[in-house]
């Protein structure tokens, strides 16, 4: 991914700089625990998707508002994060960090989300601690074009493929789009894991760096969904539908790519894709059902990109 010690410190410096200046202007405080994180997780995001969307990196940081949390156990993180309104854990999913998306609306009848990433002081593996807080960003990272948008004549909001109506409460391809964020995270963190290669300059980024260990500077494959991630990842690595995929979520010109998928699948076969994939996230059924749903999805998957 880079060349030398030169090329790196540039963007890590870089981006302390901008995030230093960004935190600044807003009056923003940061964690302490999470400022020196803050700098990896921007400088992966610009590894990842380029110069070209500076300032959509920027903007996507300048929206979210990172709380560190103390004195936590797991079940009291998974309640805290259910009171915030988040959906129900899964069993045994270990929650280092989480999203929570805030609809507003002011008193011009205009609505506004606000991001808010908690994270926790517990025990884990740093790289997954890391690895969940970058998909909380990318999260962001994806909303934050066209966050608020009309559907069928419904206010939703977006969340990268997904969409959320307001009036219904109904979520449209969830889990498609936690699956595929769940795949592009892994890309991000092995962008900021790569740093670990390299001799880091400020000693304030080098020692956020200095916490991987070295066995873990390999490939990660993804962190959470484990009963669809795998299914989705021949779609999501296909030559097709991987820049679409990458453009489209960023951009918010999600109603192009859904088309696109209801062409290769057909309307009704695509709407049952999704919804497989939230039945397979969300509940939990006997191995026999969880198998024909996955097959099904995995043939659903294979006409798409044939």
């Amino acid at each position: 991914m880079f060349y030398s010690d030169d090329a790196v410190n540039s963007l890590l410096n870089y981006s302390k700089i901008l995030v230093d200046g960004m935190n600044q202007k807003s009056n923003k405080a940061v964690p302490k625990e999470l400022k020196g994180i803050e700098y990896l997780l921007f400088a992966g995001m610009v590894s990842y998707y380029g110069f070209e969307n500076i300032s959509l990196i920027y903007k996507t940081f300048e929206a979210i508002h990172f709380v560190h949390m103390k004195g936590y156990t797991l079940d009291q993180i998974n309640q805290f994060f259910i009171q915030k309104g988040g959906s129900l854990v899964l069993p045994n999913q270990q929650n280092y960090a989480f999203l929570i998306r805030q609809i507003v609306c002011d008193s011009l009848s205009r609505f506004h989300i606000q991001y808010h990433i908690y994270s926790f002081d517990i025990v884990q593996p740093f790289v997954s601690f890391l690895e969940q807080l970058v998909h909380e960003v990318n999260h962001v990272m994806n909303s934050v074009s066209v966050p608020i948008g009309i559907r069928h004549g419904h206010k939703v909001s977006r969340c990268g493929l997904s969409v959320y109506d307001l009036e219904s409460g109904v979520f449209d391809a969830k889990n498609f789009e936690e699956s595929i964020n769940v795949l592009q995270a892994a890309e991000i963190t092995n962008h900021i894991l790569d740093f670990g290669n390299y001799q880091i300059y400020d000693p304030e980024i080098r020692r956020e760096v200095e916490r991987i260990p070295y066995r873990d500077i390999q490939k990660r494959m993804g962190f959470g969904y484990d009963f669809t991630v795998p299914l989705i990842r021949p779609l999501y690595q296909d030559p097709y539908f991987y820049p679409l995929l990458v453009k489209k979520r960023l951009s918010g010109d999600t109603a192009d790519l859904h088309h696109i998928f209801q062409k290769r699948l057909g309307e009704e076969s695509y709407t049952e894709l999704k919804q497989l994939l939230d039945d397979l996230n969300e509940k939990k059924e006997n191995r026999f059902t969880i198998r024909k749903q996955q097959n099904k999805v995995k043939m659903l998957v294979k006409k798409c990109i044939q």
